[in-house]
């Protein structure tokens, strides 16, 4: 039997599954196929881990980094030094990175205790993100503050 796709089109899914089907030349099937992609929860955190990374060494898109009064108070020269020990940072453990996102850390640079934080929220930054996996749904926010800050 010779089957023709006709048509392939993505329909609407919702965040953590992609729904694709095709209607193909009716013959002794009438029904239509479907394929449906889950994402599981282990490709999610790795997903959300590789765009917090990007993130914090500058090559996020769809983001903003946030610094603080406390850190703008340190002065113009410890900026680029701040955000190169973010962006470098690598000392993640299970007691500080519990969901494996690299969404927070915890350093010192020039005498001074920092945190930083990455907050997922929707494209309008009026709400949390409905899926911090999709850039296309996620507008991150890094935040960078004197530990005394947070």
């Amino acid at each position: 039997m010779q089957q023709q796709i006709n048509q392939i089109r993505r329909q609407p899914s919702n965040p953590q599954n992609t729904r694709f089907s095709h209607n193909s030349a009716r013959g002794a099937c009438e029904s239509e196929t479907s394929l449906e992609w889950h994402v599981d929860k282990a490709f999610r955190q790795k997903r959300i881990r590789r765009l917090n990374d990007a993130l914090r060494s500058g090559e996020g898109s769809n983001a903003s980094v946030m610094a603080t009064q406390g850190v703008l108070a340190l002065g113009d020269e410890a900026l680029p030094k701040i955000s190169a020990a973010v962006a470098a940072f690598s000392d993640f453990s299970e007691d500080n990175d519990p969901h494996g996102e690299h969404d927070f850390g915890a350093l010192t640079v020039l005498g001074e205790k920092l945190f930083w934080k990455v907050d997922y929220f929707d494209k309008t930054l009026k709400m949390l993100s409905p899926d911090p996996a999709s850039p296309m749904h996620t507008h991150r926010v890094l935040t960078i503050m004197l530990a005394s800050e947070y």
